[in-house]
């Protein structure tokens, strides 16, 4: 999770990760302005880690920073983003179901307003907003 001078939208990006059904999944949070305190308990557990990067880093080289961190599985997410609880789990299972995929996406995006359990899901031709890859096949790209 690439960012910066976003510590306010970091604990509920966290707290989403976290609730994932997928439980062998780690969050790096790529970073050169640290975290906020109210994230020690997530990074004492495990889960979550934060990679310090050297200032100025563009939003592409944060993220490569993350995918070299990684380990065999990759999925984007970014501080201002939440997903739904099962998405991990739903894009591993399809990953694991075909030995040779090395990629998977989403064919949606969903909007919601906070507070409200519905949302507007809006179809992406041609686009995968949420994407999972193996490791090696994002580094040999």
């Amino acid at each position: 999770m690439p960012t910066r001078n976003r510590h306010a939208m970091l604990p509920a990006a966290v707290a989403n990760f976290l609730a994932q059904d997928f439980a062998d999944a780690e969050l790096l949070i790529v970073s050169e302005d640290g975290v906020p305190d109210s994230l020690g308990a997530a990074l004492a557990g495990g889960r979550v880690r934060h990679i310090a990067c050297p200032p100025g880093l563009s939003l592409g080289a944060k993220r490569n920073f993350a995918c070299a961190a990684a380990r065999e599985y990759i999925a984007h997410c970014d501080d201002d983003d939440w997903y739904a609880a099962d998405r991990l789990s739903r894009q591993m299972h399809a990953l694991l179901a075909q030995p040779g995929m090395a990629l998977c996406g989403s064919s949606r995006v969903y909007f919601r307003e906070l507070g409200r359990r519905t949302g507007l899901g809006v179809p992406l031709p041609g686009q995968s907003p949420a994407m999972a890859v193996r490791g090696d096949a994002a580094l040999s790209a």
